[in-house]
């Protein structure tokens, strides 16, 4: 989600619970059935530019937000691809492709070297960016050694590719993510 949009999200939220009335089922957290905003100074939202969110203690028990510490952890280096076979006719060899994050679309590059169970191995042949805009993913193309013929289309492999020393990642934790009608 861009500035802008998390921008508007946020006056529109703000907006909503600044003079809106709430209708609650009510619950042992102490949320009344009836939360008139506009009426209690202690519910609402508001955001100053360069000094971030404010949300009142009752409005992240309405809307259900939960606060989370920030930490450090190592990542991995290695990217985790789920790749299905889609071809199959040249011997010794199979064709797959693999859905990744947009964002680690850079971290991938042809010739990188991919490896799986029963040492399976295989390199990058490309990486598509096209649908990048709508899906948020980018495709990777692979071709992966078969000597034994035992691949079949249709057939799911999981595969991880060793990224390259110094890849910076930005690490963000899965429930923090909010998936939109204008995206992630």
């Amino acid at each position: 989600m861009n500035t802008s949009t998390l921008t508007k999200s946020l006056v529109l939220l703000s907006g909503l619970l600044s003079g809106a009335t709430f209708l609650h089922a009510g619950d042992d957290k102490g949320i009344p059935a009836v939360v008139q905003a506009g009426d209690d100074p202690n519910i609402g939202i508001k955001y100053k530019s360069n000094q971030g969110l404010f949300v009142t203690d009752i409005s992240a028990k309405i809307i259900g937000l939960k606060m989370a510490d920030v930490e450090e952890k190592p990542v991995s280096k290695e990217l985790r691809l789920t790749a299905q076979i889609y071809d199959t006719a040249a011997t010794g060899t199979a064709l797959a492709s693999a859905w990744i994050p947009a964002a680690a679309a850079d971290s991938i590059k042809p010739e990188m070297v991919v490896s799986g169970a029963e040492k399976r191995s295989g390199r990058v042949t490309g990486v598509s960016t096209l649908t990048t805009k709508i899906n948020q993913k980018a495709e990777v193309l692979l071709e992966l050694d078969d000597s034994g013929d035992s691949l079949k289309i249709g057939q799911f492999l999981v595969l991880t590719a060793a990224l390259p020393a110094g890849a910076d990642a930005v690490v963000v934790p899965k429930n923090a993510v909010l998936k939109t009608s204008e995206g992630t």
